[in-house]
């Protein structure tokens, strides 16, 4: 069925608002609070309550009805984009990659809706997208599944927009509530941005700056100033009350501001397309009905009774072959591990054998005089260090023996050689031995440090 008799078959329309659901159906109106839960979801009790008053405003009924479903700006983002033309399969898939790349959740995870400027002689297409957390939508399903009604769902804010006059320049849509306030504006006939103001009958000057601060991003004339921005407002009569012509004085004609007259019920006069938020969720479509439920309940015992057989006899002989595979393969790891073992036995002898070359260098930097030269350092397999270099006075090398003897990597520190000083710089060239202590375990991390 066409999109047009769609809307023609509508016979309830759910105005989803920040603080209350608004019902209109052919048997009268309601007004039902919300309460929403620290995610944004519905609560259990809200969610009974509203079901309640549902099917006591709707009545008996053989059939179920068709809604459509305003969803507030709550939770939705909406961005702009320009993408080069292409076909409208091919737009889509280009829509679909750039919004993977900019929004931080999975597509599967949000209920988003777009729509694009035409087609002008091979020029940027520009495009607006709004999309929202998917389980917001869920919930709303489930519950007026539960009432028998088939819901579609679209953004109020874009569906104002649909009746704002077209053409090029700035429009804007501010729509007053009661806590929250709604702004749109639209560029060129494209959406552009999306804001919630906070408080609900706002004062003209409050107003006016909210608005003029969301404007600030677009283009200036060539005096430095903005062009004038067609503002049209909408709401209960109570918020709406002298804000008209109020915003227009506080905004020092900035601003010309118009009341937007809106009926949920009938079709956009400036859209054919309206934005309708794209939710597939197998888990929260409605159960067959009718004479079919039977059949379909009959059709699905038989699969699982038929899934039960092929995995209660069937699997394990298609696994057999995998499984002799694995336990092949576990037989050849126990086997190597004998060896293993043997390996990691060496490897850690070996380690225990090698000198901690690099605490044996601390230690001999720490107890070197100032000004030594330390020309070479020889460790030999019989746990021995010889040392050769020079210092800068004669008690120095002396000096450095009695360090390396009472450091607690050396004992029987030997001084071998001392030559005089000699030429100008006076230096005194020596040959140390000492003998490396014997290590214990666990003892070298600490001497290191």
């Amino acid at each position: 069925m066409s999109e047009q008799g769609k809307r023609s078959r509508t016979a309830i329309v759910l105005d989803f608002g920040w603080d209350s659901l608004r019902v209109t159906c052919p048997q009268g109106t309601a007004e039902i609070p919300i309460e929403h839960s620290d995610d944004g979801r519905l609560t259990a009790a809200c969610s009974d309550a509203i079901a309640s008053r549902l099917e006591t405003l709707l009545g008996p009924r053989r059939l179920p009805v068709r809604g459509l479903c305003l969803v507030s700006a709550r939770g939705v983002s909406l961005r702009a984009m320009s993408l080069p033309p292409a076909p409208p399969a091919e737009l889509e898939r280009l829509i679909t990659l750039q919004l993977e790349k900019e929004l931080p959740l999975p597509l599967d995870r949000l209920a988003w809706t777009w729509r694009a400027t035409p087609a002008d002689n091979g020029a940027p297409r520009r495009i607006a997208v709004a999309a929202l957390r998917r389980e917001v939508l869920d919930d709303y399903t489930r519950l007026l599944t539960a009432c028998r009604v088939e819901p579609t769902f679209r953004l109020a804010a874009l569906e104002r927009a649909g009746r704002l006059p077209t053409g090029s320049g700035l429009v804007a849509s501010l729509h007053v509530g009661k806590r929250r306030s709604e702004l749109l504006v639209v560029k060129d006939g494209t959406p552009a941005i999306l804001r919630t103001l906070p408080g609900g009958s706002l004062e003209p000057a409050r107003a006016a700056r909210l608005v003029e601060e969301a404007l600030q991003p677009f283009e200036r004339n060539e005096a430095g100033s903005r062009p004038a921005c067609r503002v049209f407002l909408s709401g209960d009569g109570a918020e709406l009350a002298g804000l008209t012509d109020a915003l227009t004085q506080a905004s020092q004609g900035l601003l010309q501001c118009a009341t937007l007259e809106l009926d949920p019920g009938a079709p956009a006069a400036g859209s054919s397309e309206p934005f309708l938020l794209q939710k597939a969720r197998e888990d929260v479509v409605s159960q067959p009905r009718g004479r079919w439920r039977p059949i379909v309940l009959g059709a699905a015992g038989l699969l699982l009774v038929g899934g039960f057989l092929v995995h209660r006899y069937v699997s394990p002989w298609h696994l057999l072959p995998k499984a002799t595979e694995r336990l092949a393969v576990l037989e050849a790891e126990r086997r190597a591990l004998p060896q293993i073992d043997e390996e990691l036995t060496f490897l850690e002898g070996l380690s225990a054998a090698q000198p901690a070359y690099l605490s044996l260098l601390a230690a001999i930097a720490e107890a070197a005089p100032k000004g030594t030269l330390l020309e070479s350092l020889a460790l030999n397999r019989q746990g021995e260090a010889v040392l050769r270099g020079s210092v800068a006075g004669q008690e120095m090398p002396n000096e450095l023996r009695k360090k390396l003897a009472a450091s607690p990597w050396f004992t029987g520190a030997v001084l071998d050689e001392q030559s005089a000083p000699q030429g100008d710089s006076k230096r005194v060239t020596f040959r140390i031995r000492a003998r490396i202590k014997a290590r214990e375990p666990g003892a070298e991390g600490g001497s290191a440090r």
